[in-house]
């Protein structure tokens, strides 16, 4: 039997942690338009993502905010700003892997039909994968 396993990353939200949120500007931001945002209530730091010089990380920050703020709200608020495109929050990744099931007449003729089991679980093994980082 071939064993061949496909990956799924899951993004989970973190609740354990002091809240992070990712904005993405529309155009590169002027000092102007950071202490703008800076100046919101509940916002403790504001910083550029990445350094990498292209187009889109010159218009990506991270936001952190105070611990007992209401994250939705904040988030409510950012969005209303016509130079922020999107705010999103940060995610934790979880890999799993799927051993695909032994049947061998699928309903249909799609030759990774066994792997999707959320189309039509018949019998396909979901592992959750070990790793050294979140132990």
């Amino acid at each position: 039997m071939k064993f061949l396993a496909f990956f799924l990353v899951i993004y989970l939200p973190i609740a354990s942690m002091a809240e992070t949120l990712f904005i993405e500007f529309s155009k590169k931001p002027t000092v102007s338009d950071l202490k703008t945002v800076k100046a919101i209530k509940g916002i403790s730091n504001l910083k550029r993502f990445d350094h990498f010089e292209n187009d889109y990380f010159r218009r990506l920050y991270q936001v952190n905010v105070e611990e007992k703020e209401d994250v939705d709200y904040l988030k409510y608020r950012l969005k209303k700003i016509k130079l922020i495109k999107k705010v999103e929050g940060q995610f934790k990744a979880e890999m799993e892997s799927i051993i695909p099931a032994e049947e061998k007449n699928p309903i249909n003729n799609d030759p990774f039909f066994n792997y999707q089991w959320s189309l039509y679980n018949n019998g396909q093994v979901l592992l959750k994968d070990i790793d050294d980082t979140h132990l």
